[in-house]
């Protein structure tokens, strides 16, 4: 029998079919499950994530639960129900904080339902506008070598955004701007590898290392991405070293 892992994926990309993790673990003969935490049907919820999983899995247990950037802050509350399991979070965090002060001040003024709704109509502005406004509130800060896959990750992530309804996304607003996972990671006793980027600017080294302290039994990377590249082909062996020990 196959072992099950769990990923729970970032925003806005909930599609993981071609993600490097997902067809590293499927090649590696584990029965990976996927929610889309953004399909109509799911209000986004610790609870309801929780009842999802169950519900997915009926009486069997999960081997391991991935956790990528916002999926990262919805892991511990799956992690309560399956203690056995191992746990990876991949750009995550306690709660959500970036490094950016507009990031920061989007999100404290998008929790009013009307500036919300308002808010909402940037996305019919020209692409070229919207792509301005995105590297503002989510700036690059690598070299010149890979801000090609910047520039190609904002450009699927802003079509990604266009397609989610805009009451997914206010759900999505208000589950970051109040979760905070501080006393429920003190819990935990799961092995668990946390993965964290050195120029990471909305889920910064400093979330991955109060992780750290919080989880007792806990490893910490931290790469040299930033938020769109934090993980990638290398870290896979790591991945490996860690659910075969």
């Amino acid at each position: 029998m196959s072992k099950v892992t769990l990923i729970l994926h970032g925003w806005p990309q909930s599609d993981l079919s071609e993600h490097p993790l997902y067809l590293h673990l499927i090649k590696s003969g584990y029965e990976v499950l996927v929610i889309d935490l953004f399909n109509s049907e799911i209000v986004l919820t610790p609870e309801n994530v929780v009842g999802k999983v169950g519900f997915l899995l009926k009486n069997r247990n999960l081997d391991a639960i991935f956790g990528i950037s916002i999926g990262g802050l919805l892991l511990p509350h799956v992690a309560r129900r399956y203690p056995q399991a191992k746990l990876v979070f991949i750009a995550s965090g306690s709660y959500f904080r970036p490094n950016v002060v507009l990031f920061r001040s989007a999100i404290d003024l998008l929790q009013r339902k009307k500036l919300f709704t308002i808010a909402s109509f940037v996305l019919h502005l020209p692409n070229w506008l919207i792509e301005f406004i995105y590297q503002k509130l989510n700036p690059y800060q690598g070299d010149e070598q890979e801000r090609i896959e910047y520039l190609k990750d904002m450009i699927k992530n802003i079509r990604l955004i266009k397609g989610i309804p805009n009451q997914k996304e206010w759900d999505i607003v208000r589950f970051v701007s109040r979760v905070d996972n501080t006393e429920i990671l003190k819990t935990l006793k799961n092995e668990s590898l946390i993965i964290n980027g050195k120029h990471d600017l909305l889920m910064p080294q400093e979330a991955g290392e109060l992780l750290h302290k919080y989880l007792v039994n806990s490893k910490l990377i931290i790469t040299e991405g930033e938020h769109f590249n934090v993980f990638g082909e290398k870290n896979l062996k790591q991945v490996d070293e860690f659910l075969k020990n």
